[in-house]
């Protein structure tokens, strides 16, 4: 199966709008018919990066893993914002790290930690084109 990633800038949004784009993505996939984009068979999966900031603190991004439907990454949004939230306010800053949504609970739940931002593994892979798609 081929790999297609595609990665968005950063946004300040709503966890309604990250399902809506999963939802719209999936749509686009399907009638170019690129992929059936079917998340229960492996043929799509999303992560999703979240970090909150207020006047006091600068929030670490958190990686959520291979989130699995569209209603699941607005709640997987919604509970990592309220989490970050949390911390905040009790003066924490939250690590970076790797988590995943396990929907059964309606929560995040660590992986591991990340000490370095290399360890997002961000980087271009020299065999494979960039394309930049305006509007």
């Amino acid at each position: 199966m081929p790999l297609l990633e595609i990665v968005t800038d950063a946004a300040e949004t709503h966890p309604e709008d990250a399902k809506l784009l999963v939802r719209e993505l999936r749509e686009l996939l399907q009638s170019l018919q690129i992929s059936e984009a079917q998340i229960e068979q492996g043929q799509m999966r999303v992560d999703v990066n979240v970090s909150v900031s207020n006047d006091k603190m600068q929030g670490q991004r958190v990686e959520i893993k291979n989130v699995s439907g569209a209603k699941n990454v607005e709640r997987a949004v919604e509970h990592e914002y309220w989490r970050h939230i949390k911390l905040m306010e009790q003066g924490i800053i939250p690590l970076p790290e790797t988590r995943r949504y396990d929907a059964d609970i309606d929560q995040t739940v660590p992986l591991r930690h990340k000490d370095t931002e290399p360890d997002y593994r961000f980087f271009q892979d020299p065999d494979l084109p960039q394309i930049t798609i305006t509007n």
